[in-house]
Parts: structure tokens; sequence; C-alpha cells
């Protein structure tokens, strides 16, 4: 009995401790889980649970955490990460755990739209509105509207005007708000076209047969014949500006405006008086000092011209109107002298202009014959071996075709030219007297020599200058600068060059060195303490008196007095980089009245400034924001510049904008549409400007197959008026599909002011495929002020030909009867180009024939003086490209005076002019 009663209690035993395990096992396995709903495709939402327990859903329908809890655990689900422009709430989300998965959690998702109504939309135009600047909606018709994109509870959204419908302006009320827990639907757009009205008053005083023009804005040119009322033809609306200005003076009164500005109200404005009455009349002078015994011939505005044969008190016989401009140029220079001309331009006061001063004085350096420097380099590949070195041609004698001779056969790189500078009728004379050049040996080092330019009786020797020997392994490093301590001294010319190995000089830490063309072959170069050869300098009366550099090291753009670049005055502080973009020197008196910087700081904040001539002080002109300068273009008064600022979604703006060359505030020209170039290389281009239009192009070239197309291209030519604000550029030109610009530049007639000014144009033409399309080209003048030109010359190119002056103008050549289908000039002949007139005089070459391209060829010429010597540079480079014929590269030399085309060649030889 006692054995049984045993076992009976052990297997109770047993069956209990199976049952409590059984038990504890099924209290501690849980899930905590549901259902969500509402979510929008492509949205997520991150669910916790107790705060964490992270859970992603992407989808609705059923979720599940992956921790489960024990019977009796409590559990909390929140929202942990809203999805994207919508608002998910938790029901049933909290409680404690029973004895079996909790499934019971709800989470709905649910994005709230913006909208309204549109009204007084006119049938057949749209209006798109914004929401917070983006998700553009275009509406087409009254009633209601709603943005496709939600937002959740608690956002803000913003309605706007995008683009108001033509002949309309929209208006947003209850645009902007937070978004609670409904749609908005309260937005209001209502359209209506505003009311514009006429501008106009009385003109008064006007001489019988006379007439007075008058522009509103810049614009909408009004002629009046006579006293009374009048009005102009373009309305403006409610709160448009206007301003009413005289655009071409009576024939002798001056007509002068008042009450001419304003801001348009409810009625239209008759108010501006127009007072016109005789104008005065004085006498343009001054004094001629320095006269020999020849005489000095001189023009007022390139007329009326003045022949003095004595020193002493000048007049033209002709007087000119208060308000007229003037302009004093030397129309002929007498024997052996060079007359310059101070305080020449300007316009005329209420009394007699007396204080013009014409300089003579006896020739001597800078206006004689010269040698011509020019490179070669032989051709990799060819045989026999080509030329090498650098040699010399005369510029007196290119009409014998003189043959080249070589100063040396070792590989060479130029250093810089030391020139002589005077100025003779509004023009530089500009020849090279002295040249500094690193001359590399056999053995591969390196040594600095100079030689004399001046004169061509005979033949310079080089000399060695300083001591630097840079051996084998180091170079001087390819970008250096040159300067002259005096620029009427051609031999004060010195270089700054960095040495260094190929890795140094692509980082810009080698050695920073200064050698004089007047040191010896035993002088030591300057080592200077500077970091860049991104130098400017700054001339007072023909002396070096500032340089200007940005110091990487301290991040300051510095000021050095002179070329030992001791001393620095820091100019401005937490500078990265400046980058020069225009300068003007002061011709008669040899000086720098200023130059601009476009300047970005440490912390990438880009600012235009200048720094005064006189002061040396650097002013804060604009600040460019994100923008840069893409380039600029002067005139007599200002500086026009380019501004391109990135936008959203790729696009660009560009503005057009002026500041006076002595400084001030900048004004905002024109404002340009936004462009991308997603499909197409897009972008704007100044051209120049003749003191009263700004001109510029807009091109385009679109991509076939990713490659930019040129049978697809466009290029459009417009001007803006300068001293004004404008919304809508006048178009010169247009060139449709095949068509881009090869050229554009202003060119004024010999003598004349630069009002005078044409717009000279190569329009190329491409038809066919882009691997090889047919390209012809066309040359065009334009009149700056909207006047029909002559028709375009076909199979032909106009070039401009460069010379140095107050501001850099330019003459012309061109190139006739081209023939050439494949880009190059071949067929043509080369000539010069009267710009007054327009006529052709070909350049006659070598065996007394006219010049004409060879197939394949195209080329420049740059007159570098008023001497009448110009440099070019001929290539081969469309037969190259198409597989017609190998790379050759060829100097040029005319002599403008005879009208003589000299083309340098030599067998398997790249030539390109020093």
């Amino acid at each position: 009995m006692r054995t049984d009663s045993m076992k009976v209690v052990t297997a109770v035993l047993a069956s209990l401790l199976v049952l409590a395990s059984a038990t504890r096992a099924h209290a501690s396995n849980f899930t905590i889980g549901g259902t969500v709903s509402g979510l929008s495709t492509g949205n997520s939402v991150t669910l916790l649970n107790n705060g964490g327990d992270s859970l992603k859903a992407t989808a609705n329908g059923k979720f599940t955490f992956s921790t489960a809890l024990a019977t009796g655990a409590t559990y909390s689900v929140t929202v942990g990460t809203q999805p994207t422009g919508e608002t998910c709430t938790v029901t049933l989300g909290s409680g404690t755990v029973g004895t079996k998965n909790v499934t019971t959690v709800k989470v709905t998702c649910k994005a709230f739209t913006i909208g309204g109504t549109v009204s007084g939309l006119l049938t057949g135009l749209s209006v798109t509105l914004l929401d917070n600047g983006t998700d553009s909606l275009t509406v087409t018709a009254n009633g209601k509207f709603t943005f496709s994109t939600g937002f959740a509870s608690g956002a803000t959204y913003k309605v706007t005007v995008g683009t108001q419908p033509t002949g309309e302006t929209c208006t947003v009320t209850g645009g902007s708000g937070t978004v609670g827990t409904i749609n908005v639907t309260t937005v209001k757009v209502a359209c209506a076209a505003p009311k514009t009205f006429t501008i106009g008053g009385t003109v008064s005083g006007l001489t019988a047969s006379n007439s007075v023009t008058l522009l509103d804005n810049g614009t909408n040119s009004l002629p009046v014949t006579a006293n009374g009322t009048f009005a102009f033809t373009t309305k403006l609306a409610t709160g448009a500006a206007y301003d009413v200005t005289v655009g071409t003076q009576s024939t002798g009164e001056i007509c002068t405006v008042t009450g001419g500005s304003g801001t348009v109200g409810t009625k239209n404005v008759t108010t501006v008086k127009v007072v016109c009455k005789a104008s005065a009349t004085f006498t343009i002078g001054g004094t001629v000092s320095g006269l020999n015994s020849s005489t000095v011939t001189l023009l007022d505005n390139g007329g009326d011209p003045d022949t003095v044969s004595a020193n002493g008190l000048f007049a033209f016989s002709t007087a000119l109107a208060t308000g007229t401009t003037y302009s004093v140029t030397v129309g002929t220079e007498p024997t052996g002298e060079t007359c310059t001309v101070s305080n020449g331009s300007g316009t005329v006061g209420t009394a007699d202009v007396t204080n013009v001063t014409v300089a003579c004085s006896a020739n001597s350096g800078g206006g004689g014959a010269y040698w011509i420097p020019y490179s070669a380099a032989p051709i990799p590949g060819a045989t026999p071996t080509g030329s090498n070195g650098v040699f010399l041609i005369p510029s007196d004698n290119l009409s014998s075709g003189p043959a080249p001779k070589f100063l040396t056969n070792d590989t060479t790189q130029l250093l810089g030219i030391g020139t002589e500078i005077s100025v003779s009728g509004g023009t530089a004379t500009y020849s090279p007297q002295v040249m500094m050049y690193a001359d590399t040996n056999s053995a591969g080092t390196t040594n600095i020599f100079g030689v004399s330019l001046a004169g061509t009786t005979t033949f310079p020797t080089p000399k060695q200058i300083s001591n630097l020997a840079v051996p084998s392994g180091q170079q001087i490093c390819e970008i250096g600068f040159s300067s002259l301590t005096d620029v009427t001294d051609p031999t004060t010319l010195f270089v700054v060059i960095e040495v260094g190995t190929a890795t140094q000089c692509t980082a810009g830490t080698g050695t920073y060195e200064v050698v004089h063309y007047l040191d010896s072959a035993s002088t030591a170069p300057v080592a200077v303490s500077i970091n860049t050869t991104a130098i400017q300098s700054v001339y007072e009366n023909g002396k070096l008196v500032g340089l200007l550099l940005v110091d990487s090291t301290t991040n300051t753009f510095n000021l050095y007095k002179d070329d030992t670049f001791s001393s620095p005055t820091k100019e401005l502080t937490s500078v990265s980089s400046a980058n020069y973009v225009s300068g003007v020197l002061d011709e008669a008196t040899l000086s720098t009245t200023g130059l601009f910087f476009s300047v970005t700081t440490t912390a990438a904040v880009t600012d235009l400034y200048r720094v005064d001539g006189a002061t040396l002080a650097a002013t804060l002109i604009q600040n460019l924001a994100a923008g840069s300068i893409a380039n600029e273009a002067q005139d007599d008064n200002n500086l026009y510049y380019l501004l391109l600022t990135p936008g959203t979604g790729g696009s660009t703006t560009a503005t057009f904008n002026q500041v006076a060359l002595g400084g001030g505030t900048p004004e905002l020209l024109y404002t340009a549409p936004s462009f991308t170039e997603k499909t197409a290389v897009n972008g704007y281009q100044l051209i120049g400007s003749n003191d009263s239009v700004l001109a510029f192009e807009f091109y385009s070239e679109p991509f076939t197959n990713g490659v930019e197309d040129p049978t697809k291209a466009t290029a459009t030519i417009y001007t803006i008026p300068v001293g004004t604000t404008t919304t809508t550029p006048t178009m010169l030109a247009s060139y449709p599909a095949g068509n881009q610009l090869e050229f554009a530049f202003l060119s004024t007639p010999s003598g004349s002011a630069l009002s005078s000014s044409a717009l000279f144009a190569t329009v190329r033409n491409a038809t066919g495929t882009i691997a090889a399309p047919t390209i012809k080209y066309s040359a065009v003048t334009l009149p700056l002020n909207g006047a029909a030109g002559p028709p375009a010359i076909t199979n032909s190119v106009y070039s401009p030909l460069a010379i140095i002056s107050t501001r850099l103008s330019d003459s012309v050549w061109q190139v006739t009867g081209i023939t050439d289908t494949n880009g190059g000039y071949g067929g043509g002949t080369a000539n010069s180009v009267n710009v007054g007139t327009l006529a052709d005089t070909p350049f006659t070459t070598v065996g007394g024939g006219d010049y004409a391209f060879t197939a394949g060829f195209v080329g420049d010429l740059f007159a570098i003086s008023s001497n009448n010597i110009a440099l070019g540079f001929f290539e081969n480079a469309p037969a190259a490209i198409s597989g017609t014929a190998s790379l050759q590269e060829d100097g040029a030399a005319a002599d403008l005076s005879k009208n003589f085309l000299y083309v340098v060649s030599l067998p398997n030889t790249y030539i390109a002019p020093y």
C-alpha cells in the first residue's frame, strides 16, 4: 500500500509541472498589430510601439511589430515619422496585452488638398498658379481648381500667380495659411484686364516747321511738329511708371521737360510740359603747344577741320549749341611730330570751350620700324622635321616677303614684351621694343634671354638676363605676369615667374621670382613672398604705382606699391579669389582711372568692387549674390556687365547691368527670361555700346542625340537703352535655324564719335548633317538705331581688326568670295574695310596679286598700333577637321598703310606671332 501511494503522488506532481510549464510558454508570445489605410502609393509611415520597436509601413493593409509582449504588458502605438504630405492618426493604439495577439490598432492617413476658384479669366487664356513657389498648375477656365500635391495637417501653403494671362492681371486673396484637418477650398483668384491711360501734356515755344521727338520710358517715340497738346500712343496701366524725355532736340532749340515722370493713377496724364526755346551757340577751342615748323589739322566730331600752323590759341569755325557733345581729335599729324589732345571731349555748356590742349612733340622710338617676333615648333611626326625656336621679320619691309631670321633654335617660351606707348588722335601707338623669353637648351636647362626689337637696320643679338638656370625636371610655369615700371620706357620691363616641377606648377606651389630686362647675366632673380601671377598694374602719369593680387595664404586682396612685392596694404580681407573684370587707362595722362574686380569671399559671397586709380581704395559696387559676371563691355562713360544667376531646375537668369566707369550705384538695365541648357547650349553675350544703347546676342544650339547640332542653331541680336530699366529689348536681327554668329562687334568710322558706331556681324549657316555640315557665311552691317542696313553680303565674313585706344575699339577687315563649304575661307579675297562707306580694298601680297585664302584655311588679323602694322594667325583647322588635310598653322603680318598682307609659312612647322 505504501508503495502505491508514492506512485500516485509522483504522477500528480509531474502533471502539475507540465501544466505550469505550458501556461508560462503561452503567456510570453503575443504580437501587437493592426491595419493602415489611406496611405498614398509610394509614401511610407513609421510607427513606434512604446516609443521604440520602429516599424516602417509602405502600403495599406495589415502590420505587426516584430517584438511580442507578454500578457499583462502595456503597449502604445504612435506615429514616429509622418508620410510626406499626409497626416496619419492612430486609434485603439494603447492597452494591456491579454492572452492573444493584438490586431485592432488602426492607423488612418490622409492628405489635404489646396484649391479654390478662378474668376474673370477670358476664354482662350490661361493663368499659371504656384503653391509655395512650385507645384505649377495651369488653369484654362473659370471655376474650381485644386493643386495635385497634398499637404499634411499643420503644413503651410502659399498660392501665387506664376504666369499672368496675356492682357490680364490676376490677384490672389486668401492664398496663404496653415493646413487644418480639411481640404483648403477658399483660395480666390480674380482676373481682370488692367485699365490703361494715356501719357501726355503740352508743347510750347516750338518754332514753326521744327519738330521735337519725345520718348516715354526711353521708347514709344513721338515726333511733335507743332505747339499744343500731345499724347503718346502707348497707354499704361494704373501703377505703371512713366518718364517723358526728349529723344531728339528741335534744330537750333533746346526743349526742356517738366513734370515728366511719375506713376499712372486712375485717369489720363495731361500735365507734362515741354518748353522749347532758341539755344545759344558757343565755340570749341583751346591752345596748341610744341608745334615746330609744320602744321597740325584738328577735327571736331570728325569734321570741321582746323589747320593750325603756330602755337597758341585755336577755335573751330562751327559753333555748337548748349547740350551738344564735342570731340576734338588730330586729323593730320605734323611732319616728324605726334600731337596729343587733352580735355578734348565733353558737352557744351553756356560759355565758349577754351580748355582743350594739344601738345606736340618730336617722334622717337615707338613710331618707327621694329622686328616682329614669331614662335616656331615642328609638327609632330612630320618628315623632314620642321623648324624650332624664335624668328623675326622686319615691320618696314613686309612687301619684299622677308625670309624668317632665327634668334635661336631652342625651345622657347615668351615671358614679356616691352612697348613704347604714345598717343595720337585718340589711338595709342603700341610698338614692340624689347622682349624677354625663356630658352631651354638641348641639355634641358632653361635660361632667360632678352632682345631689342627696335629698329630693323641690324639684326639683334640676344643677351642672357639674370643668372637663373632651371635644371631639367623643373620649368618656368606656363602662366606668368609682365609689366613696365614706366610705360614710356620699354626697358623697364619686368616679369614675375613661377619656377617648379610640373606638379608644383599645376598646384601653384612653386617659387615666385622677379626678373628685370636690365638685369645682368650675373644678377640673381629676386624671390618674392606671393603665391600667384594673376596680377593687375596701376599707373599714374605713366609710372607704376600699384600691383593688385590675392594672397591665398592670408586670404587678402593686397596692394603692393612696386615690384619688390613687400609691405602690402590689405585692400580686402576674407577673400578667396578676385577676378579682373575691366579697367580704364586715361591715354592723355597714361593714368589708371579705375579697375573693376569680381571678388569672392571665403564665405562664398561674390561682390563687384572698383579700385580707384588715384586713391587706390577698393569700393563695393554691387553684391552679386550667387551670380557671376559672364562678360563685359565699355563705352565712353560706363561699364556694362552680364550677370548670370543659377535658379531652380537648372535654370539661369541673365541680368544686364551698368555702372559709371568712375564708380557709383549700378543700374539694372534689363532682366532676360530665364533659360536652361537641358536640351540646348543657350546663353547671352554682350556685343558693345555706342553710349546710347547696349547691343547683345542670345544664342541657342539644340542637341541632337546628345550632340550640339549647328543645323538647328539660332541667334538673335537685341539692343536696350542705357541709363534706364527696360522690360522689352529692341530686336535688331533674328537668324533662324542653322545660323550662328561667328563674330559680332561694334566699329566706329575714323574720326567719329562712338555714337556713330555700327554693328558688324558674320553669320555662319550650317545645313546637312552634324558630322559633315555644309557651311556658308554672310557678312551683315546693322545700324544701332534700328534702321535698315545694307543687304547681307553672301560668301563673306567681317572680322574685327583690334586697335589699342581709350577703349578696345575695332576697325574691320573682310573676306569676300568664299568658295569653301567646310567652314574655311578658301577662295576668298582678304580686304580692309572703310567703316564709314563700307568700301573694300583688297590686300595685295607677294607677287603683286590680291591675297586669296587657300582652301580650308581661316585667319584673324589684329592691328596693334597706329603705325599701321597688324599681326595674324592663319590655319587650316576646317580642312584638318574634315580630314582633307593635315593641320597647318602660319603666321601673318600686314602693312595697313599699303594694304599689303604677308603670310609666313615654313615646311612642317607651326607658326604663331609672339
